[in-house]
């Protein structure tokens, strides 16, 4: 039942990060990229802690506060500004391929630090999802890219290693601390990051002007999209393993996809429905490995 909880609340988080795609597209006609991250991790760092407040977790050690600093620079500053940025050179498709690729470096990662042995289970995990979403995606694939080089696809690369340091860094660091402690001091760190570029006159006007159904877009975007799915993220990472929390990302394309279709009247092909069989085939891998182990913590042997 635990390895179901854990599955369940990592597929909710991947699933609302990829509604936080749609919001982002909806929102950029209003709000500069670099102003939408700052505000999304300034609510959803809020909303984390008046649940802090409310529920009273046991409280992280000061250390493991001072860790988590830096660690959300890394997560809610660095990686937004490079997906951001990658998405100026190349198609959503081909970045959305890049940034799946976010298990693999975790994994090896993890496995060059000793955090966790790479087992055979988890690698036909991995590289079925990654096989299933560039089918579901190869319409897109074989366009044109943005500019002939591969500028994007690069910035997305390194978008996709900050990602996998981060989850194998805050898993081996703060897997003693309840998430409910560190996460919003995370957010908050990352939210000043970002406010060098984002923060300013040009950011209240913005906001001032904005309709009731983009501000709630916005709140939806920073409480729900950022704040309940990154706790979420890091309560799975307090309980699992780097490799299995970032094994679910190609759910965040294949939502965005799905809700361009649903909301936008955007086409889906049958191959993108294909692929999204195949990518949830290797979820499934995924998932009856974790539950195979004898508990969620500490080295991991799945051969």
């Amino acid at each position: 039942m635990r390895h179901l909880k854990i599955t369940i609340a990592i597929v909710t988080a991947h699933v609302l990060t990829g509604t936080a795609s749609v919001a982002t597209r909806y929102l950029v006609a209003y709000l500069e990229p670099v102003e939408i991250a700052f505000l999304r991790y300034l609510f959803g760092s809020a909303l984390v802690f008046g649940l802090f407040f409310l529920l009273r977790p046991a409280r992280a050690q000061s250390s493991s506060l001072l860790v988590s600093i830096p660690l959300g620079c890394l997560f809610f500053g660095l990686f937004p500004f490079l997906f951001s940025t990658a998405f100026y050179y190349t198609t959503a498709a081909r970045g959305a391929l890049v940034i799946a690729t976010m298990p693999v470096w975790a994994m090896l990662i993890a496995h060059l630090f000793r955090h966790e042995s790479i087992g055979s289970r988890l690698i036909a995990a991995t590289s079925v999802t990654i096989a299933g979403l560039s089918i579901a995606l190869w319409d897109d694939l074989i366009e044109p890219a943005a500019t002939s080089s591969l500028t994007g696809e690069l910035v997305m690369l390194a978008a996709a290693l900050t990602g996998a340091i981060y989850s194998v860094l805050a898993r081996a660091r703060l897997r003693h601390a309840a998430p409910l402690s560190y996460t919003p001091v995370m957010m908050l760190a990352g939210c000043l990051s970002l406010s060098p570029w984002a923060a300013g006159p040009g950011l209240a006007t913005g906001v001032m002007q904005l309709e009731p159904g983009q501000l709630l877009a916005l709140v939806y975007l920073g409480c729900i999209a950022g704040g309940i799915a990154f706790f979420l993220f890091n309560w799975v990472l307090h309980h699992s393993s780097a490799t299995y929390t970032t094994l679910f990302v190609p759910l965040n394309p294949l939502t965005a996809i799905f809700l361009g279709w649903l909301l936008l009247g955007e086409s889906l092909s049958l191959r993108f429905l294909l692929g999204s069989a195949i990518v949830f085939t290797g979820l499934l891998i995924g998932q009856a490995t974790l539950s195979k182990r004898p508990a969620p913590g500490g080295q991991h042997t799945d051969q």
